[in-house]
């Protein structure tokens, strides 16, 4: 940043581990992703984050007022991209060698999970998670 500039907000202890990659929503401004070497990904809506005591730098934001998490991958996130003209598809790559895109719009069917349960395994994906290869 230019000598003399403050950043406008600052998200301490995001991840466990380094963040590699952020991603700005293109659809929705105030959506920004971030995934680190933890294998975690975090949504963070900025229009809800709660601002915490300000450090000497900028603003600091709590980071338990992220929207979602999810921990599906074994490696470190290494990108991150949202969809061009769907703002709740995300697209994420991991050191895992996998891809997985998930859909932020959906929800826990409760009666979806209890049939899923009845299959080996299918309990266990995140109801978020679209595609993985």
């Amino acid at each position: 940043r230019p000598p003399g500039k403050r950043c406008a907000m600052t998200i301490g202890e995001a991840h466990e581990a380094d963040v590699n990659v952020i991603a700005w929503n293109r659809k929705d401004a105030h959506l920004l992703a971030s995934g680190g070497d933890d294998g975690v990904i975090k949504v963070w809506d900025l229009r809800q984050v709660a601002p915490r005591k300000a450090s000497l730098d900028a603003p600091s934001v709590d980071p338990s007022t992220c929207i979602a998490v999810f921990t599906f991958h074994r490696g470190a996130i290494t990108s991150l991209d949202w969809h061009p003209t769907d703002a709740s598809m995300l697209l994420a790559a991991s050191r895992d060698d996998s891809v997985s895109v998930w859909d932020l719009s959906v929800e826990r069917d409760d009666k979806a999970h209890q049939l899923e349960a009845r299959h080996d395994g299918l309990s266990a994906l995140p109801p978020q998670l679209m595609f993985m290869h």
